[in-house]
């Protein structure tokens, strides 16, 4: 049995480990003013939101399930971490912003100084929100915590939407947001059909996959046809026109590779938690396992066969015609392939993490998402540097086929056992 003091002492290890992950992609990521904006914007609430999550909702488990007298307590000493954290994040902004982009101008670092600040606010949220998402898993109602999460991306966007028109040259969000959008209606559409819960059985669940591929990529075509129409998006903005007025390849692949992923990791949520967290016996769990393994399949051939085959009309279509030089297309699919392995690994380890859950294995996944973090911040430095931006993705795509191998050992020595 694991001891709660070890549980502290990893748990801290991850947050650094992970924080450190983000602070190092971030370090190397673009020269450029508008890429150093994106970097920072990107990091802080990416990490506190999306990556830190994982780990902090496993630690709230733990102690839900193990030791619930200690529940407010776990959640006080977070509290005062994450506001340690935002506070310092806050007063020291401009020396964040010295640190992550070296060499701005008095200008774009009184730019950057306010962009830390209004995101420090993100990081408290990233302590606060895993706390309220743990509690609507433990008492078995994930598909509110994913509408929850969903909400929270569509606050984001709602900051950056309002900054933009304040002050155009403002980045203050993640992209990642605009994916989630369509996840709020999906979401409380559910729960208003099925106010019994009864999502497992719900045709509307079973079609899910197919209403988020649809309003996902609508709603991405719609956002890239409207920027491309406002240019004062492009002067400091998200995705920025280069000296010869096309599009940055590495901006529109850098966003490109957190898209999939995001999308199969909303139909994990919405579809496979909660039937896994109802499964019963283990000639279930193996069947669920491989009706996963042929879900993940059935969603990932799909995308990448249209993708590929009609990448140039798709990258048009979102860009518009002429958007990239004659040639890059063929460096930007590449980026689509790689996206999408990402997508299929992040898909086939929640699905094995999500058995840890139905069998109370919260320590162990605990550890997992803490290694995890450690990993991926030494892959993402080493194959960085080999390979650019490239090697980001590949790192995020090796991290999470390895990860899934360990879960799966995890999983099968804990059936051994009983």
């Amino acid at each position: 049995m694991i001891s709660k003091y070890t549980v502290v002492v990893l748990a801290g290890f991850g947050l650094l480990a992970g924080f450190s992950r983000e602070l190092v992609i971030a370090y190397y990521t673009g020269t450029s003013v508008q890429s150093d904006l994106f970097r920072v914007a990107y990091s802080l609430p990416s990490f506190f939101i999306n990556n830190l999550s994982p780990a902090l909702i496993s630690f709230y488990l733990f102690f839900l399930n193990k030791r619930p007298e200690l529940i407010k307590l776990s959640f006080g000493v977070m509290s005062i971490f994450g506001l340690i954290i935002s506070g310092v994040l806050f007063i020291f902004a401009s020396e964040v912003g010295i640190t992550l982009a070296p060499g701005f101008s008095d200008e774009h670092l009184s730019l950057l100084r306010d962009s830390v600040k209004i995101l420090s606010g993100a990081v408290f949220l990233g302590f606060i929100i895993p706390f309220f998402r743990a509690l609507l898993v433990y008492d078995n109602k994930p598909v509110l915590s994913s509408s929850f999460q969903a909400f929270i991306g569509f606050g984001f966007l709602l900051m950056a939407i309002v900054t933009s028109y304040i002050n155009p040259s403002f980045l203050a969000t993640d992209f990642s947001s605009f994916v989630i959008l369509p996840l709020i209606i999906y979401s409380f559409v559910v729960i208003l059909v099925s106010p019994k819960q009864n999502w497992v059985k719900s045709k509307l669940v079973i079609n899910s996959a197919n209403i988020n591929f649809v309003l996902i990529f609508v709603v991405n075509i719609l956002i890239f046809k409207v920027t491309n129409t406002i240019p004062r998006y492009f002067e400091r903005g998200l995705l920025s026109y280069s000296d010869t007025g096309v599009i940055s390849i590495y901006e529109y692949s850098l966003v490109l590779s957190g898209l999939l992923p995001i999308f199969l990791f909303a139909v994990f949520t919405n579809i496979s938690l909660p039937s896994i967290l109802r499964i019963e016996g283990e000639a279930k769990q193996r069947q669920e396992v491989f009706r996963l393994a042929v879900r993940s399949l059935f969603f990932i051939l799909p995308i990448t066969v249209i993708l590929f085959s009609f990448r140039e009309f798709f990258i048009d279509l979102t860009l518009g015609y002429g958007a990239f030089k004659e040639g890059d297309v063929e460096a930007v699919s590449e980026y689509f392939s790689i996206s999408i392995l990402a997508a299929a690994a992040t898909f086939i380890y929640m699905a094995i993490t999500a058995l840890f859950i139905a069998q109370n294995m919260k320590s162990q996944l605990l550890i997992l998402s803490l290694c995890k973090a450690g990993l991926r911040m030494l892959m993402s430095y080493y194959l960085y540097i080999e390979f650019s931006l490239k090697g980001i993705i590949v790192s995020f795509v090796l991290c999470e086929i390895l990860m899934a191998l360990l879960a799966l050992y995890f999983y099968k020595k804990k059936a051994h056992d009983q």
